[in-house]
């Protein structure tokens, strides 16, 4: 395991490793997904910290940046994993909105929305903002559709489900019996729907039934860290706070200590019908 990376998992039965760094402000997992056969690599939702993204994939051949979603805890520090790599980045075209936004929130306040947990992070000192001396993502992306493979190695692919509902365009990716749902999923229900750019907000169902053309009995590993005890649940906020599910006990775990603590708060909501699990 990378000294960088707090989490490895690997699944002898279904042949690939993935990587966790948990970054930025909201404690946002990043994945790194490779085959067991090859140094071939995705990096999923390089959310922020690139120095400890590019030191934790420092051993693999980055092909591809896959975005969950673009709101910005998922995308700050693409432009220098990106760069590291010469890599595409891949992205579902229905979050197209979403950046620009994100961007114009940017640009109105002087900081990214963080939801209700925004005023409560800037009073702690932390940042919620572009790195300093590093320009903000251009917003460039290869689309990548509902039902398309990554291929992991010459004989393995990840594939792409369309689950809107958080965002327009957001997607999960599956490979073995794991699925990757960015916030499409927080523990215990659906991520939160009906926020700016979600034109037409498909709720729980809406995702449900996207999910449901998963593997049968995935594991589920949402977006971010699990929370401090201490931080406040919140409703009304926009991010989910999530664990990395349990897994089959096929897969190798090696788990991470205590995730940093920094105060925000959090989703809840009803579950959709799908089969998985959460810390």
């Amino acid at each position: 395991m990378s000294a960088t990376s707090d989490l490895e998992i690997v699944d002898d039965e279904h042949g690939f490793v993935v990587r966790r760094v948990v970054v930025g402000p909201l404690d946002t997992n990043c994945w790194i997904l490779r085959s067991t056969t090859s140094s071939d690599a995705f990096v999923i939702d390089p959310g922020d910290e690139p120095s400890r993204i590019i030191d934790a994939a420092s051993d693999l051949e980055v092909s591809a940046i896959v975005l969950t979603h673009s709101h910005w805890d998922h995308v700050l520090a693409l432009p220098e994993v990106a760069d590291k790599w010469g890599c595409d980045v891949l992205m579902h075209p229905d979050d197209a909105p979403v950046w620009p936004h994100e961007l114009d929130h940017l640009s109105r306040f002087g900081h990214f929305d963080a939801g209700t947990a925004t005023q409560q992070l800037l009073a702690c000192g932390c940042s919620l903002s572009s790195p300093i001396g590093v320009s903000p993502w251009a917003g460039t992306t290869r689309p990548l559709h509902h039902g398309e493979r990554l291929p992991l190695s010459s004989n393995q692919t990840a594939q792409v489900i369309h689950t809107p509902g958080h965002t327009p365009g957001g997607i999960s990716v599956v490979v073995g019996n794991i699925v990757f749902s960015g916030d499409t999923l927080f523990p215990g229900g659906p991520g939160l729907t009906g926020w700016p750019c979600q034109t037409s907000p498909p709720s729980s169902t809406q995702s449900g039934t996207d999910c449901s053309r998963c593997p049968a009995t995935p594991s589920c590993t949402p977006a971010t860290a699990t929370p401090p005890r201490s931080a406040p649940n919140n409703p009304t906020s926009r991010n989910g706070s999530h664990a990395v599910g349990e897994h089959s006990p096929q897969i190798n775990m090696r788990m991470p200590p205590e995730p940093r603590s920094r105060p925000h708060a959090r989703a809840r909501g009803t579950a959709p019908n799908l089969h998985h699990s959460n810390e």
